[in-house]
């Protein structure tokens, strides 16, 4: 093997959890499955093959937390993530379903690293535009509301890990809310959440912290 694979094969430690090798999956949308909002059979059989064929680190599909939209907006959300505006969390077979993509996984010696986002038109720091998607103009979120995000946040960490997760991510690019509150262009702000770079970050450093808080220090948050 060419020296600069030497390692590709051998296990790593990435927080709390072992992976058994330098290969993953990153995260992506397959439109397959999921049309509920939660693991079915066609999702489950997509990524386990990937864990079957080697792959050690399964990142799966990008999971959406979010607010319900706002009324008269024409925000659109495609139909793998409309769950979320229901509280996927909440479902009651939420565990039971995702218990059986995790075990399917594991069988393998896999890890599944969930990665939460949240993105929408609807909300920002400010009422500024920036999808030529959409005519919306965000609302600017209120820091009660910002506090709430992160604790939706904090919320979904607990129950991935509680069904069966080896650690989640916080999506901050791909106009993801972190990213817009990182923007000089669209944060305007000038409370504890805009100006300064130390406070254009504390919206994904409270989402880290909460998360950490909620799911535990042993758990592996990125």
């Amino acid at each position: 093997m060419p020296e600069q694979f030497s390692r590709l094969f051998s296990p790593i430690k990435v927080g709390s959890m072992t992976v058994p090798n330098r290969i993953a999956e990153t995260t992506h949308l397959i439109t397959i499955g999921r049309l509920d909002g939660l693991p079915d059979d066609g999702f489950i059989a997509y990524h386990a093959q990937k864990a079957r064929s080697g792959v050690g680190w399964i990142g799966n599909q990008t999971w959406m937390v979010g607010m319900p939209k706002r009324l008269g907006s024409s925000a659109r959300w495609v139909a793998t993530g409309r769950a979320t505006m229901q509280g996927l969390w909440d479902r009651p077979d939420f565990n039971e379903r995702m218990k059986r993509f995790f075990d399917a996984i594991h069988q393998y010696g896999s890890v599944a690293v969930m990665q939460l986002t949240f993105i929408t038109t609807d909300f920002g720091p400010s009422s500024e535009p920036r999808a030529r998607s959409s005519d919306d103009i965000p609302h600017e979120m209120e820091v009660e509301e910002i506090q709430e995000m992160v604790q939706i946040f904090a919320k979904a960490a607990q129950r991935f890990r509680e069904a069966g997760a080896d650690g989640v991510e916080l999506h901050g690019s791909h106009e993801c809310m972190p990213e817009i509150f990182f923007s000089p262009i669209h944060n305007k702000r000038t409370d504890q959440y805009g100006g300064s770079l130390e406070n254009r970050t504390r919206f994904a450093r409270e989402i880290l912290a909460a998360m950490k808080a909620s799911a535990g220090k042993d758990f592996t948050v990125g």
